[in-house]
């Protein structure tokens, strides 16, 4: 499973209000807590945010394919679901409507290779 895996499944996305030179980042498992959170980056270090805002929240449902179940999917649920939950999540989806399609997700975190279907 994904929470005993070492690494940091992490999602790079552009918030609304774009910051020139700064990438951001949801990330699941940041210091081993298990939880989703938020990086950025300017220049060369990460460093951690704490918590997901909206843009991270949107990222996350949308690197999931989950974004029209938002309303089943409350920010705070979501932040304590690991990327193999809520490709378990997604796949109970598919059984219940057959015509969503299945995803390949993939961390962008470099040099991490973990790829999930659902």
């Amino acid at each position: 499973m994904m929470d005993k895996e070492k690494g940091v499944f992490s999602i790079l996305y552009t918030p609304k209000k774009e910051e020139l030179y700064t990438q951001y980042a949801a990330d699941w498992n940041w210091s081993g807590n298990s939880t989703w959170n938020r990086s950025y980056r300017e220049g060369v270090s990460w460093s951690f945010l704490e918590g997901l805002d909206e843009d991270a929240y949107m990222a996350i449902l949308d690197r999931f394919g989950l974004s029209k179940f938002r309303n089943e999917l409350p920010m705070e649920k979501l932040r304590r679901m690991s990327p193999v939950e809520l490709i378990k999540y997604r796949k109970n989806k598919r059984k219940e409507i057959p015509d969503l399609p299945q995803i390949k997700v993939r961390s962008d975190t470099l040099g991490y290779h973990l790829e999930l279907r659902g």
